[in-house]
């Protein structure tokens, strides 16, 4: 998903997306940072366990005020082709807020 963050006032560290139908259905996303955290890493060894961290460190980058760029969400429901609205959580202590969608 393209975050634009151009005209912001504030940098973005999106945690959830939830998108609209034509027909009221929500769909849920979360930041692949959120996705990677929630995984058991129990079982990893400490290679792998390290790779994860690094990964997940690299998706903890917001998007600073002036900038667009591409941000990784996940979700266990494919993305329909009917959207009609978005809102997106822009951070850990925010309530979601409606946002541009670009089909």
């Amino acid at each position: 998903m393209e975050l634009d963050n151009r005209n912001g006032e504030a940098d973005l560290l999106p945690l959830e997306v939830n998108a609209y139908t034509v027909d009221g259905v929500e769909v849920q996303f979360m930041s692949a940072e959120m996705f990677l955290k929630g995984l058991n890493v129990d079982a990893l060894e400490t290679e792998q366990y390290n790779e994860m961290i690094d990964l997940t460190n690299s998706l903890n980058e917001p998007v600073s005020v002036g900038e667009s760029r591409t941000v990784t969400f996940v979700s266990e429901t494919p993305l329909p082709d009917d959207i009609v609205r978005v809102a997106v959580t822009p951070d850990s202590y925010a309530e979601p807020v409606e946002a541009s969608f670009k089909g």
